[in-house]
């Protein structure tokens, strides 16, 4: 999935030590991680690069990462693989789940939607699986672990295979008969620079994030991204959902990014219950009142605003129908 870097490559390559990891063996290093980690030139140009070129934007994904990893390490581990492959989503999408590239990749772990379609993510009018926190995560869980298998166990090819599609990474052995990444990265001609650069930036990351008070980062963490899973049976609009559940509407969509509408199509949701209440079970959700349950309403033709204006009940329904969709009202 090739994807442009949310912060640009840095330029060249240094002979600079590291004095923040001073103390520190590159086996002690190594130990602290269950990913491969290089110290090589092209790694201490992005440790350099983020706390000196990109500060702002790395203390947000540091602040974010304690959102999300606590779960997704869980579902890594149940699958068997590397738990600090939580620093691929890091360099992905800074750990938001709102992320979206030009490539039209989108959630923690950017996927198109070619690839989220083959790892069972859905997206339609009304969700975007690959914005769902724990269903990308297992997806993308999924798709590393092929990777790794196609690359006979090869991290970095399978990361790089991750940013710029698995063919690509097949050509550049097959051309430049090789299976050493960095080779590939030094002098290979078959991988673009992003591609290049993917793997130490990986790299790099999970270095400062293990170590980010060496690096002069102070970061405010946020809590774990914490909630109940509920089924909601019928169409619901957010707003009787979230009233139900004792939260915000905007808190309901934080927990559930992979909404595109203000309205739950019949699937499981989110919820976080407010200080002192149980959260909303289906029958509670009945109970909030009428409108809670979507109707669908097909315009005919040269119906308009001012058709049956004076109808009982037309103006709040059409209101609604306008909030679901996301749509602006009509002007006056």
């Amino acid at each position: 999935m090739a994807r442009r870097s949310p912060i640009p490559a840095p330029s060249g390559l240094t002979q600079v030590r590291l004095a923040e990891l001073a103390g520190i063996s590159e086996d002690e290093l190594r130990a602290k991680y269950d990913i491969p980690v290089e110290l090589n030139d092209a790694v201490v140009a992005y440790i350099r690069f983020f706390p000196d070129d990109a500060r702002i934007h790395f203390t947000k994904w540091l602040a974010r990462s304690t959102r999300f990893m606590p779960m997704m390490r869980s579902l890594l581990e149940r699958q068997g693989l590397p738990l600090d492959l939580v620093y691929l989503s890091m360099i992905e999408s800074g750990f938001s789940t709102y992320a979206y590239s030009f490539a039209k990749a989108a959630g923690l772990w950017q996927f198109v939607v070619g690839t989220s379609s083959r790892y069972g993510l859905h997206t339609d009018f009304w969700v975007d699986e690959r914005r769902d926190p724990m269903k990308a995560t297992l997806a993308a869980a999924r798709y590393l672990k092929d990777l790794k298998d196609r690359f006979h166990g090869d991290w970095y090819l399978a990361w790089a295979g991750y940013n710029a599609g698995e063919g690509k990474v097949d050509r550049a052995i097959r051309r430049e008969s090789t299976r050493d990444f960095w080779r590939m990265m030094s002098k290979g001609r078959t991988l673009r620079a992003e591609t290049k650069h993917y793997v130490p930036k990986l790299i790099a990351a999970a270095l400062i994030a293990k170590h980010p008070e060496r690096f002069g980062f102070k970061v405010d963490y946020e809590a774990p991204w914490d909630a109940d899973e509920v089924f909601i049976p019928d169409a619901t609009d957010l707003h009787v959902l979230a009233k139900t559940a004792g939260i915000t509407i905007d808190q309901l969509r934080d927990l559930n990014p992979e909404l595109r509408r203000f309205l739950h199509a019949s699937r499981r949701l989110e919820s976080a219950a407010a200080e002192g209440q149980q959260g909303f079970v289906p029958g509670r959700v009945r109970e909030a009142g009428a409108g809670g349950a979507a109707q669908l309403h097909r315009a005919q033709g040269g119906e308009g605003r001012a058709a049956g204006e004076d109808r009982p009940g037309l103006r709040s329904q059409r209101e609604r129908i306008l909030r679901t969709n996301g749509l602006r009202g009509y002007r006056r």
